[in-house]
């Protein structure tokens, strides 16, 4: 067993901290007042100082450790808990004439298995202590607290103009030998974060809208049997119905979207902190509008069905798809298209059963729809179509139609107007005859 360190310096000094370059800002900042010059030179000069600090610290920090030789060898024993002879027990089990095995629901057995394994280890060093210099309570020191700027204000963005004018000249000075970066460039980032691309007064807004919740009401109408090779085409008789739903006057045989706090943006910037640290860019939206209710009517062959799909090294770049195949019957018995439609490896997952309780559709209602059905509001908006995931990774999706989406819905969230206390009133009212449009029968 042989002990090793290097020389230790227990040193109360360090070597004083060198003064940074901080190129003086032309007549063209004097807008900037003196005050956030003063509060960004504090941070700019704890940073340099806590950056010198560091390096200084890990240059004045000895490890004591003891190596081994031979080095010592040995075997680790780990425990886990193991599952095996696993078993599915189905309900109200059928296959129909597509030969998709189907059932409401299902229930999983395994048996847990305590189980234990190896493993071979090698040690070749232990660290005993590891001794600091005496300075140590500096290199801590607290960060200034002035406040520079607010974030996205037009202050931040001309401390950033700054920020660019002093970057180029310190870029005029060499790199010490073996630097790989400037670290007075990144310690001379001012603390706040800008915003970049804000819209023109001039332009015309870009929005994007959402709802917090989602119902659907519809009128129940005969469907003809899941396996029939025949398409019928019913029409209305003299009478429509209409219903009365929470203050709303519904017509059959169209389906009602409701739309519960549907709130409208208006975009604009995002947020970005140039110089290489910091967080991703963020879209800035604005709330313009918040509508606690809206509705809009459909027919149920136009009603668009949502999937996305994604491509890439992270699957970060992704389209999405509408399509007008969803059928109300598949509340009922679901086509195998429809249940994989939002859920890609359920089928193989779920050993090629189709659970009818596990069955949520995914909707895409048009903007252009929710602006013509509730009085042109929001008309005076171009609607992006496309979205950012900012929870973390930012992945990319667009899509050819702007719609509101209502995603992973519950069968639940369908509501036939003829289940007693969901509609409020009913009445027939006579009408020409209308033909109702029926999509093509289920298919795998």
């Amino acid at each position: 067993m042989v002990f090793t360190n290097r020389p230790v310096n227990t040193s109360a000094i360090h070597p004083p901290v060198p003064t940074a370059y901080w190129p003086p800002l032309p007549s063209n900042f004097s807008d900037i007042p003196q005050s956030a010059l003063s509060c960004w030179n504090s941070y700019f000069e704890w940073g340099v100082t806590r950056y010198f600090l560091a390096d200084e610290f890990y240059k004045s920090t000895t490890r004591i450790v003891t190596t081994y030789d031979p080095p010592l060898s040995g075997t680790s024993t780990y425990s886990w808990n193991a599952t095996r002879d696993c078993s599915t027990t189905t309900f109200a089990g059928t296959t129909l004439c597509d030969r998709v095995p189907r059932a409401s629901s299902h229930r999983r057995n395994c048996i847990t298995v305590l189980t234990t394994g190896t493993q071979e280890w090698t040690r070749y060093q232990d660290d005993i202590t590891t001794i600091t210099p005496t300075w140590t309570s500096e290199f801590a020191k607290p960060s200034p607290t002035c406040v520079v700027a607010d974030d996205l204000g037009p202050l931040c963005s001309r401390l950033f103009d700054a920020w660019s004018y002093r970057t180029t000249e310190m870029s005029k000075t060499p790199l010490p030998s073996g630097a790989r970066y400037n670290s007075d460039v990144i310690n001379a980032i001012p603390p706040c974060t800008p915003i970049h691309d804000v819209p023109a007064p001039t332009e015309k807004a870009v929005c994007r809208i959402s709802a917090a919740g989602y119902s659907a009401y519809y009128w129940p109408t005969s469907q003809s049997s899941f396996c029939s090779s025949t398409v019928p085409t019913p029409t209305i008789n003299a009478t429509t119905k209409t219903a009365v739903v929470s203050g709303h006057t519904l017509t059959s045989p169209s389906v009602y979207h409701f739309l519960k706090d549907v709130k409208v943006e208006t975009y604009a910037g995002y947020a970005y902190q140039p110089g290489g640290i910091g967080y991703l860019a963020v879209n800035i939206w604005n709330t313009s509008t918040i509508a606690p209710l809206l509705t809009v009517a459909q027919l149920e062959t136009d009603i668009l069905s949502a999937s996305r799909r994604c491509i890439g090294r992270e699957m970060d770049y992704c389209t999405m798809y509408m399509d007008p195949d969803f059928q109300l019957q598949d509340l009922a018995t679901v086509r195998s298209s429809a249940y994989t439609k939002n859920c890609e490896t359920c089928l193989s997952r779920d050993g090629g059963v189709i659970y009818q309780n596990n069955y949520q559709a995914s909707l895409a209602v048009p903007v252009s729809e929710v602006v013509r059905q509730n009085g042109g509001m929001f008309g005076d908006c171009d609607w992006m179509l496309w979205e950012y995931n900012e929870n973390g990774w930012r992945y990319y999706t667009s899509s050819s139609v702007s719609a509101v989406l209502a995603t992973n819905i519950p069968s639940t969230a369908f509501v036939p107007i003829t289940v007693t206390g969901k509609a409020e009133t009913t009445k027939e009212t006579a009408t020409p005859a209308l033909a109702v449009r029926r999509g093509p029968k289920p298919t795998s």
